[in-house]
């Protein structure tokens, strides 16, 4: 498979001698040069300076090599999705949280790991600009936050909910149905 000849051609590039890069691949040294030599005949190049021992590679070889790489890098990308799609995704999930949010978290936390059993998940809850610095330094993958402490120009946001504000006190006489933040104001207030 022209992958695994590929995978031949990095590992010599990066040991820089052919038992070496053999012995990384897990193969004996006739199987890596037979490779490397069959990615020659299927390029039409020669990628390797030939001699008794390894001496870089050609030009083109360097050329090779690039796209080697990048090849190599997009297949084992591919075999991790295909396996993340059998077994489920796995990794780290960074949530960050206002205190305010906190009761919220829980729920999702839950239907995250139910979807997702082998995701590990960690839970920062702070205040609004750390939690927006966090995500700009990528130190967190998402922030349930208020959508005013948000500046959308940065970021993407999705509505999961709205919250509804309830006043409660003891009323000694008939109150309107709703109220104004003027009149709240205007009332000796606890907080929880």
């Amino acid at each position: 498979m022209i992958v695994r000849n590929f995978e031949y051609l990095l590992a010599l590039h990066r040991e820089g001698h052919f038992g070496n890069a053999a012995k990384s691949c897990n193969v004996s040294q006739p199987t890596l040069s037979a490779g490397i030599k069959q990615l020659e005949e299927d390029m039409g190049v020669e990628i390797v300076r030939h001699g008794r021992r390894y001496d870089g590679l050609t030009s083109e070889g360097m050329r090779v090599l690039s796209w080697a790489q990048q090849m190599y890098d997009d297949c084992k990308g591919l075999e991790r999705e295909i396996s993340a799609l059998r077994r489920g995704i796995e990794g780290k999930f960074r949530l960050g949280i206002l205190p305010g949010t906190a009761g919220v978290a829980p729920t999702l936390s839950i239907a995250l790991a139910e979807k997702t059993p082998l995701l590990q998940q960690s839970i920062l809850v702070s205040g609004a600009s750390s939690l927006l610095q966090a995500i700009r330094e990528n130190n967190l993958d998402i922030a349930l936050m208020h959508l005013e402490d948000i500046p959308g120009e940065d970021f993407d946001t999705h509505l999961l909910y709205r919250e509804r504000i309830f006043l409660f006190h003891a009323a000694r006489t008939q109150q309107p149905r709703s109220t104004t933040w003027d009149h709240v104001l205007n009332r000796q207030l606890c907080l929880l």
